[in-house]
């Protein structure tokens, strides 16, 4: 399972690394995965080489709901074993290669979204994946289609990550469900770990205290690094590595498994989260 022996440490955020290298804003990343594949290869290399223990595939959005944008819905097999080879081929041998299965996204029925989910866990599970991390998840029956239908064809680890947002004093996703309600819903089917990405360091760390409340599961935390601004047609984000780092501190305290970044953190902030969690883990021993 994720992290139950040491806290793991991810890779940063794929899409942003990707706008890095000139992939124009709103473009799915996915259609790097073969027009710039050397792109791709590069990132999973670099985030390895900062000490990750496990990064993301390229396949945030390769389903077939979210490719029929762009008319690359029948080449949904094809992209996501080409990102996970990519990722294979440009990580250290003891670097584990996880599965970024994102939202289906629209005004999908649930039917769609199994459907979807279907054939692109298969594609992966082919492909010979270490596990799944299904991220970003803003509707409860999306996120528990994508773990029913990777429980029917593996055994592999997943773990489950929403997007929240602060309203009223509560902690809910953009379609009104709160958190405290998903970890109920998810805390008993199987999954390795429960937690946050796609949020600020700050919120991350109150979603991961409640979740530990409410679950004995490991946490995930993925945090963006702060909340992007649009400056001369480029999208910013402002915090530092050190300053994320820092204000993740107190989830050192919660049995947090896996941490890694999401939009905006790049292979200095995982270098950075080695860092402390080598530094924590030395402590530990002593």
């Amino acid at each position: 399972m994720f992290g139950e022996d040491r806290i793991l440490v991810g890779s940063g955020g794929i899409g942003t690394a990707l706008i890095e290298r000139g992939l124009p804003i709103g473009v799915p990343s996915e259609l790097w995965t073969k027009e710039r594949a050397e792109a791709v290869a590069e990132v999973a290399c670099e985030y390895s080489d900062a000490g990750a223990d496990y990064v993301l595939t390229n396949t945030f959005g390769a389903n077939k709901l979210r490719l029929a944008g762009v008319g690359l819905e029948d080449e949904v097999a094809d992209l996501n074993v080409e990102a996970v080879r990519l990722a294979r081929m440009n990580v250290r041998a003891d670097c584990r290669v996880l599965a970024s299965v994102g939202p289906c996204g629209g005004n999908s029925t649930r039917s769609d979204c199994q459907d979807a989910y279907r054939e692109q866990v298969a594609s992966l599970v082919d492909a010979g994946i270490d596990g799944f991390v299904v991220e970003t998840i803003c509707v409860g029956d999306e996120g528990a289609s994508a773990v029913r239908e990777i429980k029917a064809v593996c055994e592999l680890p997943v773990a489950v990550s929403f997007a929240v947002f602060e309203k009223d004093d509560q902690l809910e996703t953009v379609e009104g469900e709160p958190l405290v309600d998903l970890v109920n819903r998810f805390s008993d089917c199987g999954v390795g770990a429960l937690g946050v990405n796609c949020v600020v360091a700050g919120l991350a760390v109150r979603a991961l205290t409640e979740i530990a409340e409410g679950t004995a599961v490991p946490l995930i935390v993925h945090p963006n690094a702060g909340i992007p601004v649009s400056k001369d047609a480029e999208i910013l984000y402002p915090m530092g590595a050190c300053e994320i780092v820092d204000s993740l501190q107190p989830l050192l305290n919660l049995p947090v498994g896996m941490i890694g970044g999401c939009c905006g953190t790049g292979p200095e902030y995982v270098a950075a989260i080695r860092a402390r969690i080598d530094a924590l883990e030395t402590h530990r021993q002593v």
